[in-house]
Order: structure tokens, then C-alpha cells, then sequence
């Protein structure tokens, strides 16, 4: 299953829950029920995936949300408020994700960076189911030197695509995000 709509995104995140790790080189451990540290970083496109990851994982939902925000929301309040509830509720029923990292990859043009990130995601639900998910998001980073405006616009997820794999956590593959 791919998951290219922002609807089917939306589905997926409900159960998966999206929720993750401290740290790219750190798994959340089996069994573990405490709170990871706090982890906010928006260095690097693999930080701001990290950062999102914690947020859900300390149920800081509107931390996690703000991942994905431009500096000047494209929408109104009402549905930047709808859709946020939406993403809310959506992470509710998910207990933990353990999340891998692959390689970046980048696109550049004048001013702006695309970075493609691959993940492989390991969720357990509230009640203990596990599924494994594998995909790719794109982070977009607007050059800080071209930003001459406010809100400033920070890196940010612009896109994520996830699908339901199966295997071991550790030895799935990383996907191709190539641009």
C-alpha cells in the first residue's frame, strides 16, 4: 500500500500514530514506557524528522504538528485548527514507533532545498498491535538568507509517503527517495 493522498497519509497516521525516537542512531526500547528527553533540532532534514518523531512520542502534538507548518499558514485558523485536531486524534491510539533513518537526498534550486529522507517505522497501537511502515519524507528548507520577510519560514516536512511492509524491523530496506 502507498500511500500518496493526503487522506490515505492521514489514515495510516491514525494508526501508526507516527510516533519516535530520541535520536537517529537511538531505538525507543522494547518495553519502555518512559517519556524520552526532550529533542528539538531543525539542523539538518534528519533532525527535523527526529524532532517530529519525539514530539508524538512525549505526546507534544502541537510541537509534532509545527514540523510540517510553514512560517505563513496557507489556510485559514479554522481549518489550520481542524486539521491539527485531526492529526491529534490521529496519534491517540499509537503507544510507541521506533524509527530508522537512511540517506538523505537533496535538490537544490536558487533559494530553496529539497532533502528526501527514507524511514522505516516500527508502531505499536495502545493495545498492542505492531505494523511496519517504510516511505520517504521530503523536507523543504528555504534559504535563511533569502527570507527578507516575516514569519520566518523554517525547515520543514512538506511531504511524507508511507507504505505497510513486512519483515524484520532491522533488515528492511531503506527505499529509493531519489528525486
Amino acid at each position: 500500500m502507498v500511500i500518496r493522498s493526503k487522506a490515505r497519509f492521514k489514515t495510516v497516521c491514525r494508526f501508526v500514530g507516527l510516533i519516535g525516537l530520541i535520536a537517529p542512531s537511538i531505538l525507543v526500547a522494547p518495553g519502555a514506557s518512559a517519556a524520552p528527553d526532550y529533542y528539538d533540532n531543525r539542523s539538518t532534514a534528519s533532525d527535523v524528522i527526529v524532532s517530529y518523531y519525539n514530539a508524538i512520542n512525549r505526546a507534544e502534538y502541537a510541537r509534532a504538528y509545527s514540523y510540517r507548518l510553514s512560517g505563513t499558514p496557507r489556510v485559514s485558523t479554522a481549518a489550520l485548527n481542524r486539521d491539527y485536531e485531526e492529526f491529534r486524534a490521529g496519534h491517540l491510539e499509537t503507544r510507541k514507533v521506533a524509527l530508522r533513518l537512511g540517506r538523505e537526498f537533496e535538490d537544490t534550486a536558487v533559494g530553496t532545498t529539497r532533502i528526501a529522507v527514507p524511514v522505516v517505522i516500527r508502531a505499536t497501537s495502545i493495545v498492542g498491535v505492531t505494523r511496519l511502515f517504510a516511505g520517504c519524507y521530503q523536507i523543504i528548507a528555504i534559504s535563511p538568507s533569502a527570507q527578507d520577510y516575516v514569519p520566518f519560514d523554517p525547515i520543514r516536512i512538506e511531504h511524507g509517503s508511507l507504505h505497510a511492509t513486512r519483515g524484520s524491523f532491522a533488515s528492511i530496506p531503506m527505499p529509493d527517495c531519489r528525486f
